[in-house]
């Protein structure tokens, strides 16, 4: 009986919700960065998504279709819509999603009337490329390619 006096002391218990509170805030500082981590992920491949219906809408728009009914997409609509993809539009130099470039974007005929843009986005998280594993293994890598392709009909 002594013993259940003891524990319903105040005094004894002034401690308990700080060590409780130490223990649980490294894992909800870890949930909450991995939840911010997965939206902005979501809404760079929404950004992403975007540029490239962008540019496949422009590019099916130009392309010339010739009497054959043959697509010809020329270079100057391949490099308007690779830097529509990139840029957002065609008097902006600034990249829409860090480490963008042009080079990552492909533009190219599918069949006879449909054109497709492709673009390989690698992914940069905000915190580290890799997450260590404290010598259990090798470290866990969260480099992710983030993969847009839009096919439409040529007008």
């Amino acid at each position: 009986m002594k013993q259940d006096a003891l524990l319903l002391n105040p005094r004894l218990q002034s401690g308990t919700a700080l060590v409780e509170f130490a223990i649980a805030l490294p894992i909800l500082l870890l949930l909450m960065l991995a939840v911010a981590e997965l939206g902005r992920c979501l809404y760079q491949y929404n950004s992403l998504n975007k540029q490239v219906r962008n540019a496949v809408r422009y590019v099916s728009a130009n392309a010339r279709v010739g009497s054959t009914g043959v697509i010809d997409i020329s270079d100057e609509v391949r490099s308007t819509a690779k830097h529509l993809t990139v840029f957002g539009t065609l008097s902006n130099d600034q990249e829409l999603l860090p480490g963008l470039s042009i080079d990552d974007v492909i533009v190219e005929e599918t069949t006879p009337e449909y054109v497709l843009v492709t673009v390989d986005y690698d992914y940069q998280p905000m915190i580290s490329y890799a997450l260590p594993t404290f010598g259990l293994g090798d470290d866990l890598s969260l480099g992710l390619t983030l993969q847009a392709s839009v096919v439409m009909r040529a007008i």
